[in-house]
């Protein structure tokens, strides 16, 4: 049996995460979320009312310990998006999902992220609905959630959580007349239960998370071993030289700092000449 069945946990969120955490924390580790409704949008909000501050990771254990504290309890779950233009591909967006778990009977705090190289992330500056006809079509609203705001985002209290043409039309002429602009910014919802991709994301980040929880450190035998960086230094297939490719994955303890090295699951012994500085410079 797992060290976490039968217990609770505490997820902050008021965003409807629970429909994809909950169900695999249950199955796998016998553990029961408890959602803790505290105001997560307090510490950053994707519509730019409220700034984020600080990285991430930190922002996601601050989620967290919020929602733990509100419960008075010592396990708490809480996730972190970040969005913005693909540097390699710049018409694409990118996406930055981190999920942590905290247990502060065992000193751990296990984080599991992964980066995605689309997103349905878009914006676009309006006067009327036809402008944003192409817009809403690619961005797929009713399925898809949007938000209006102003142009100065501080100008005036956005709109969100749209799925209707009826309601972007109203939300529209609200925040015109609301900032006494005459065009608004029109921004997919990025909240996970507005934005389905989100949330199916946030799903594969869960199903990674209690996968590391049902693993022990081969030292220490805290749950949370799993892989959690990798070394690049695979060597070129045409001169041997080390390349930028991952060459080994490193898992490593939640609490302890020991850490072990293994060969890339794929098997894969060398790189292209392409991916090498010296036989492509």
């Amino acid at each position: 049996m797992n060290i976490y069945a039968g217990k609770s946990i505490a997820l902050a969120t008021l965003h409807h995460k629970e429909r994809v955490i909950a169900p695999l924390f249950r199955r796998h580790l016998g553990a029961e979320i408890v959602i803790s409704a505290v105001d997560t949008d307090s510490l950053g909000t994707f519509s730019g009312e409220i700034e984020r501050t600080g990285q991430p990771k930190d922002v996601a254990i601050a989620k967290a310990r919020l929602g733990m504290s509100a419960l008075g309890s010592s396990r708490g779950l809480a996730t972190e998006g970040s969005f913005g233009p693909n540097p390699q591909i710049p018409f694409l967006s990118i996406h930055h999902e981190l999920l942590v778990f905290i247990d502060l009977e065992r000193g751990i705090e296990v984080v599991e992220q992964q980066l995605f190289p689309r997103s349905i992330y878009d914006s676009i500056e309006v006067a009327t609905m036809l402008e944003a006809e192409e817009f809403l079509i690619r961005n797929r609203i009713g399925r898809y959630g949007m938000i209006v705001q102003a142009l100065s985002p501080l100008a005036a209290i956005p709109e969100k959580g749209i799925t209707t043409l009826l309601e972007l039309e109203k939300a529209i002429k609200k925040i015109k007349q609301r900032s006494g602009e005459g065009r608004v910014r029109i921004l997919t919802d990025m909240r996970a239960h507005f934005n389905p991709l989100r949330m199916w994301r946030i799903r594969t980040l869960t199903r990674a998370l209690v996968n590391r929880l049902k693993q022990s450190c081969p030292k220490c035998a805290a749950p949370g071993w799993g892989i959690t960086s990798y070394q690049s230094g695979l060597p070129c297939q045409q001169c041997g030289a080390a390349t930028a490719a991952t060459r080994y994955l490193v898992s490593s303890c939640s609490a302890c700092d020991f850490k072990q090295q293994q060969p890339r699951l794929d098997g894969k012994k060398t790189a292209g000449a392409e991916q090498c500085s010296f036989c492509n410079p």
